[in-house]
């Protein structure tokens, strides 16, 4: 299916760059260029390329570890695999420009078909993984080969779907490396700058919470357990150049409640109701969502992975879905960086204990002891508390921006996917929880967004209102990948500034 445009919106290009040109680095071609390709699979149950390849890059998050795996660095490598996948994609349609080089790369008319496109979408979608995981290389070589393709072919020219491929792909890849992200620091993506937060708001003790710690309840105070307080994970990502986005102010959200106010202390409520009252299907919401393997975006991916099944997508409009979804999602692990850092709000943990030390309430006890009553000081959530500050809720953004653009591409909010819990099966109460199967079922992507939301206050590590402000920013964003990839679609390249 083939978006819909929503009328032009003027954009910013992602950063000022050096021009890189066709002319400075690509071979002219030669006059006898016989490319041998591979014929189609002609089996109904291959894989495209570019649904091939994002399911790859699940399995390769899910296998990369430490801080590889937080949850905006998930949704980088998303949006830059596949980024790479349509600029090199871009070059055999007639209209489309890349995102880098524009329409420099654009195949004459006769390239124009789907031998050409698989091979270009299939070589750029391994040079970029193996650039993103390195240490996985065998693996996306072996990918790479069962495809019918050589993983050792390394050229870079504007004749061959290789070498289109690679110089496409290079090109985002060496914008990509200066972004912010940090890609090439030791260890990958940590903060180049270690002091742009400032930690000095004190910590909360988890296993002798005295509120003396803290200088204010109404900020971020991380937990300190076993000697080691948390570090603020993913702190450069407000400064990381956007995808889609004209700044990482564009959509930020509006001033969360202060602490102590009539709607922190309800949204306070709330969050104590769900923990003395943690039905086993409450349970598995939280713990289905954590989503601590894949990433969020890989989570939300596999909303997009479905469709492409469920619609029988072809070649290109996979390459076109995945592309613009993975603009919106780049920009979420941005924008809730951004405001999770601006606003430095408290996370349920702390707020909770501070306001309820020396007061008797009823909440979870912990794994297999239920509801119990305990000083406040104790109360403790039913999942980890991530290490950053609370607003907005990531989950609820990622959720929403994914709802949102696969709203927009299929042109209905119908979803139709499901999930069961196997009855035992919990990680944080193996074996009871739950005492039976629990089947989830999301019959719209508005309903998984919302469920995604919700799982993080079952859990008790955000607020109502942390969820709200990341539905709409999640919407915002969506809408406006929406916009932006339309626009590349149809060889409008966003204006620089």
């Amino acid at each position: 299916m083939t978006p819909r445009s929503n009328g032009r919106r003027k954009q910013l290009i992602l950063a000022a760059v050096t021009a890189l040109t066709a002319g400075s680095f690509l071979t002219t071609v030669p006059a006898a260029n016989a490319e041998v390709l591979p014929a189609p699979d002609t089996n109904p149950h291959y894989d495209n390329a570019a649904l091939y390849w994002n399911k790859a890059l699940v399995e390769a998050v899910e296998t990369a570890s430490g801080g590889a795996t937080a949850p905006p660095v998930g949704a980088r490598y998303f949006a830059v695999a596949h980024t790479c996948m349509y600029d090199a994609w871009a070059a055999y349609d007639a209209k489309a420009v890349g995102t880098r080089l524009g329409g420099t790369l654009r195949q004459p008319a006769y390239k124009h078909k789907w031998k050409y496109r698989n091979a270009a979408v299939n070589y750029a979608a391994h040079r970029a993984l193996v650039d993103l995981f390195p240490a996985q290389k065998a693996a996306l070589d072996a990918k790479l080969s069962a495809r019918g393709f050589d993983p050792n072919n390394n050229e870079v020219n504007n004749y061959t779907a290789a070498g289109v491929a690679h110089t496409a792909c290079d090109a985002v890849l060496q914008f990509r490396h200066n972004d912010g992200a940090n890609q090439l620091g030791t260890p990958a993506y940590s903060d180049p700058n270690p002091d742009s937060y400032d930690y000095s708001n004190g910590y909360t003790d988890w296993d002798n919470f005295d509120k003396s710690t803290i200088q204010d309840p109404g900020k971020w105070a991380p937990i300190k357990k076993d000697g080691v307080t948390q570090r603020f994970i993913g702190s450069q990502f407000p400064d990381v150049i956007p995808f889609a986005m004209q700044s990482k102010d564009q959509f930020l959200p509006a001033t969360p409640p202060a602490y102590g106010s009539p709607t922190q202390r309800a949204a306070e409520a709330e969050v104590l109701y769900y923990s003395r009252n943690l039905t086993d299907r409450r349970k598995a919401i939280a713990e289905f969502w954590i989503e601590a393997k894949e990433s969020p975006t890989g989570h939300q991916n596999q909303w997009a992975q479905y469709v492409s099944k469920r619609d029988g997508n072809s070649l290109d409009e996979d390459v076109k879905m995945f592309f613009g979804l993975n603009l919106g999602m780049g920009d979420a692990g941005i924008a809730i960086r951004h405001s999770k850092k601006h606003f430095d709000y408290a996370r349920p943990i702390s707020s909770i204990r501070y306001e309820n030390q020396g007061k008797t309430i009823l909440a979870w006890g912990g794994p297999g002891q239920g509801t119990v009553a305990m000083d406040g000081k104790n109360w403790k959530p039913y999942i980890s508390t991530p290490a950053f500050p609370a607003y907005v809720s990531g989950h609820s953004t990622w959720g929403s921006t994914a709802a949102e653009y696969l709203k927009l591409w299929t042109g209905s909010d119908y979803y139709g996917d499901s999930v069961t819990i196997k009855a035992g099966s919990s990680k944080i109460e193996p074996g009871t929880t739950p005492a039976s199967d629990v089947t989830l079922y999301w019959n719209t992507f508005s309903a998984a967004a919302d469920e995604d939301g919700m799982s993080r206050l079952y859990g008790g590590v955000h607020w109502n209102f942390d969820k709200n402000a990341g539905r709409q920013l999640g919407i915002d964003l969506a809408q406006n990948a929406y916009q932006v990839a339309n626009n590349y679609f149809n060889g409008i390249a966003p204006s620089a500034s």
